[in-house]
């Protein structure tokens, strides 16, 4: 252990310093590795390859490039170089964050109609800008006009101390180090009553159409020791004190036990299982730098020891709590009687190369941990026919979470792990990246979605706020009007995700014992308030066969008027996306409030 500990303190300060650029660069090669990955048919493989080979040779060159990704994903990216330049595209931007020239040409022949294959299939997105951009290249004689996807507005950067600052306004149990006691953290009762509304309502969407409300390595938290209990944030103080205000330090990205994050609303997790210090433990780290690896190998070899241990593992210590554990506080949050209508989406970062033979350390804890609660891929497979199931067919058969991998080097996928549903690379996914509603960052429902963004700062030197961005009480709106998958917080607090509500105005619901009561969605608002059932309001109706197909009725009443038919029936929006597809439909019909498809009756309480 001496060796090891010797080793990490000589490597830590080079690494810091190289492990951005080489992230960003391990992204490129891991989105380049995953479109090898994907499948087409040889029915179409031979229309699909002539059309790269003539934009190939209108380049006359082919290759690799320092982007990571198959030469032709490169020279489509040059081909369309002055066209991305004038939209304020930079070419590594186009690569870094659209995945792979290929996949978005197939996509295109998809709209030209030379290829007959069902856009479900593809697994990564297209925005209607590089549409746009691909027509206009590839057709010069096209007129297609389409306005430019709107960047966010607030990006979080520089924004680290208003998310500090809200954790003064959380309810707690205080150590004597001022951290929140495991279990103490209680949300207001209007948040917490509306993010379980929320959940509720849920339940009858597919998986791949459930908003999970997520945290960025949800175990790196102070309350448990990382960041040194509450050292980080003295650090940042001094510095501030010493240096001036443009000096910070963050480390923890998180302050409270996942078991207070999941009790305020979180409902995916991220984990990184690292074997370091003979054990599988819950380490933040994960920098591949070859200049480090190599040095390992030549201390290994002086000392003639065997050192199960590369650069991924810089920054994890013999103290970082042990993957069994933290499974362990999942289990026993799950296990409340009061949770056994929860559904939990876990994201195993995994360590990128696992060399030691140790996969069992991953899987089996998870395998003996959590049995039948366990929804895996076998499960879709052979329970749903490869079909996403809703939550509510889920927890009725009595399955509670599915863990879903990193990365596809897939000693261990398949039985148990989900191969990457989400883009994999933190940098792909970053905050400052999304476009807002409606073109949701290039997904469309049914795509498996992530943003998230990054709260370590190392100021004046690193900021993660200004690199990724960050979610901030001004942001979060716009990300629930596209519902993505997986939504990532960093210093996550019950201030912070009240932010996440898209369904009551604020003290509503209101209740009486003696009236009936319904929800109605206002249109100045975009919230819902419940009001008497008696009241005459339009409905808001959809189609049983279209999800996302709403529209209002011609003709208004009372709440229990409605008779639903066999094509049309009783709407209520069950995400925040599809309540922006409704208030479109408002403004079209000219109508200040609807029904909504939710009753209480007499007795109900919040």
């Amino acid at each position: 252990m001496k060796i090891y500990a010797i080793f990490t303190v000589f490597t830590v300060f080079i690494t810091f310093i190289l492990a951005i650029k080489v992230e960003s660069e391990r992204n490129f090669d891991l989105l380049g590795k995953r479109i090898q990955r994907e499948e087409i048919t040889d029915a179409h493989s031979h229309s699909y390859a002539r059309f790269l080979d003539k934009i190939a040779e209108k380049s006359g060159k082919n290759g690799e490039n320092h982007f990571g990704v198959d030469g032709k994903s490169f020279l489509i990216a040059k081909q369309l170089e002055p066209l991305l330049k004038s939209r304020g595209y930079s070419i590594g931007r186009f690569l870094e964050s659209k995945q792979n020239g290929e996949i978005y040409l197939l996509k295109f022949m998809l709209g030209r109609g030379d290829l007959e294959m069902k856009p479900f299939q593809l697994k990564v997105h297209v925005t209607s800008e590089e549409i746009s951009l691909l027509s206009l290249s590839m057709l010069p004689d096209n007129k297609l006009k389409v306005s430019a996807p709107k960047p966010i507005n607030n990006t979080g950067n520089g924004q680290i101390e208003t998310l500090l600052n809200l954790f003064g306004k959380t309810d707690c149990e205080l150590t004597w180090t001022g951290l929140c006691k495991k279990g103490t953290v209680r949300p207001d009762s209007w948040t917490d009553f509306s993010l379980n509304f929320q959940r509720k309502i849920y339940e009858k969407l597919p998986l791949n159409e459930v908003p999970f409300l997520a945290t960025h390595n949800s175990f790196n938290n102070r309350a448990d020791g990382y960041g040194e209990d509450n050292g980080d944030l003295l650090i940042n103080k001094f510095l501030k004190i010493l240096f001036g205000p443009d000096y910070t330090w963050i480390y923890a990205q998180q302050e409270y036990t996942m078991t207070d994050q999941l009790n305020i609303g979180i409902r995916a997790l991220h984990l990184d299982p690292h074997w370091v210090f003979n054990a599988t433990r819950l380490c933040h780290s994960g920098a591949q730098v070859v200049i480090v690896d190599e040095i390992a190998k030549l201390w290994a070899e002086y000392y003639n020891e065997t050192l199960d241990w590369d650069s991924q593992n810089l920054f994890c210590s013999p103290w970082d709590r042990t993957w069994e554990d933290g499974l362990k506080e999942i289990e026993e949050w799950l296990s409340l009687p009061s949770n056994s209508r929860e559904f939990l989406f876990i994201h195993d970062d995994d360590q990128q190369h696992w060399t030691w033979e140790k996969e069992e350390q991953v899987v089996g804890p998870i395998k003996r941990i959590f049995g039948p609660r366990l929804f895996t891929p076998n499960d879709l497979e052979n329970t749903f026919h490869g079909e996403w199931p809703t939550i509510e067919q889920l927890i009725e058969l009595g399955f509670q979470l599915m863990f879903q991998s990193e990365t596809y080097y897939g000693a261990y996928q398949g039985d148990v792990v989900f191969t990457p549903l989400l883009t994999p690379g933190w940098t792909a996914n970053c905050i400052r990246h999304f476009t807002q509603y409606p073109d949701c960052g290039g997904y469309e429902p049914g795509d498996w979605s992530n943003f998230g963004g990054e709260s370590q700062v190392a100021a004046p030197f690193f900021d993660g706020t200004s690199m990724c961005g960050i979610l901030v009480p001004q942001n979060i709106p716009d990300f629930v009007k596209c519902s993505p998958s997986y939504l990532g917080f960093d210093q996550v607090s019950p201030a912070l995700i009240t932010n996440a509500v898209w369904t009551w105005e604020e003290g509503e619901p209101i209740i009486k014992s003696d009236e009936e009561r319904c929800a109605s969605l206002n249109f100045k608002s975009a919230r819902w308030t419940t009001r008497p059932c008696s009241d005459k309001l339009f409905f808001l109706l959809g189609n049983p066969e279209d999800r996302t197909d709403f529209f209002i009725s011609k003709r208004s009443g009372a709440f229990d008027s409605f008779n639903e038919t066999s094509t049309v029936e009783f709407g209520i929006p069950r995400s925040g996306y599809q309540q922006q597809l409704v208030l479109a439909e408002m403004a079209k019909a000219k109508v200040s409030s609807v029904w909504v498809n939710f009753k209480f009756e007499k007795k109900g309480t919040r």
